[in-house]
């Protein structure tokens, strides 16, 4: 029993357990500690210039800043900083000029039987439906950027529509729904197009707007 319980623990900062967070900004490593029945606890080390887009989850999610420091919504939060996001709460945008150590925590999002929560489509497109352009105040449907959203088993299917080609800015947003999703315990698969003529003079619209505080 010792030995298990020896077995399980793990040192917070030092360099082992690290990977890749693919889904979170560039160079951002992640260090899972738990991971069971939905619970989820997960060192997360920030880069330089950290960013991720305002979005929202399906469950109550805690951060402990352990060393370094981000901004949201305008404040600081530096070492030693606690904060809970209530289900459903929007939350960000996260920055971090000098990187950071965050330790997430997420309450379950399965029940603890053998009966998964079910996920609707319905939950999928309120979900993304929470996740705003990070310069411009829309939800990226409302922009009609994310389009085609499809739920098949575990597995969400959608397409991003773009404005312009090769944007720095595309690769974050698709960042900005892949976390949301990851935390459903989703599966992600996406397509990248171009806007038609109409939805591009639709989003170029909302975008003038949204400059003009409208």
């Amino acid at each position: 029993m010792e030995e298990n319980i020896m077995e399980s623990l793990m040192n917070l900062f030092d360099d082992l357990n690290w990977e890749d967070a693919n889904e979170y900004f560039n160079e951002t490593k992640r260090k899972v500690l738990r991971d069971e029945n939905g619970c989820r606890t997960v060192l997360l080390k920030l880069p330089k210039n950290f960013y991720m887009a305002p979005h929202s989850h399906i469950t109550t999610e805690q951060h402990i800043v352990l060393k370094g420091e981000y901004t949201s919504k305008g404040k600081n939060f530096p070492e030693g900083s606690y904060q809970i996001f209530s289900k459903g709460d929007d939350h960000g945008p996260f920055e971090s000029k000098n990187g950071a150590l965050i330790l997430v925590i997420w309450d379950p999002i399965r029940l603890k039987n053998k009966n998964r929560l079910v996920i609707t489509l319905k939950d999928v497109v309120n979900t993304i439906s929470r996740i705003n352009h990070p310069t411009i105040n829309y939800s990226l449907i409302d922009l009609g950027i994310v389009t085609d959203i499809k739920l098949i088993g575990n597995k969400v299917i959608l397409v991003f529509a773009f404005s312009s080609t090769h944007l720095s800015i595309d690769s974050e947003l698709v960042k900005s729904v892949s976390q949301p999703l990851h935390d459903l315990d989703l599966d992600f698969e996406y397509e990248i197009r171009m806007m038609t003529e109409e939805e591009k003079s639709k989003f170029l619209q909302m975008e003038a707007e949204a400059s003009r505080g409208e």
